[in-house]
């Protein structure tokens, strides 16, 4: 799994090769890893407690309950959805400076499926 230092510096380099390192933008990002490792707490509570928890009604009597961390989960992937959004940061359009396909020609995310479909016309 991908470090906290990791998702935050992957996230700051596709705001560099945007041009869009504003103060607004890192913002969104730290909020990005706040709520990531929020998630990945909420999750480890999951595992160690399961879907479900024992608790006590206001008379004393114990019952099931759904752990509250499994909806916790759900709300922080989907505020962290909304962040990237918000960045224009998706699968089609993420791209790796390290990737040798952008050192090379200079594209992105599927520069070589590009040429790949030029070939064969």
């Amino acid at each position: 799994m991908a470090s906290m230092k990791d998702i935050r510096e992957s996230l700051l380099r596709q705001l560099e090769e945007k041009d869009a390192k504003v103060p607004y933008a890192v913002s969104l990002i730290e909020d990005y890893v706040f709520l990531w490792n929020q998630k990945n707490k909420m999750q480890t509570d999951i595992r160690k407690h399961g879907m479900t928890i024992r608790a006590a009604s206001s008379v004393g009597k114990e019952y099931d309950k759904e752990n509250p961390a499994v909806k916790m989960v759900l709300l922080y992937e989907k505020q962290m959805l909304q962040i990237l959004e918000k960045l224009n940061i998706t699968t089609d359009n993420t791209v790796d400076p390290n990737s040798p396909i952008v050192q090379q020609q200079g594209g992105g995310v599927g520069a070589a499926e590009e040429d790949e479909d030029d070939a064969s016309l």
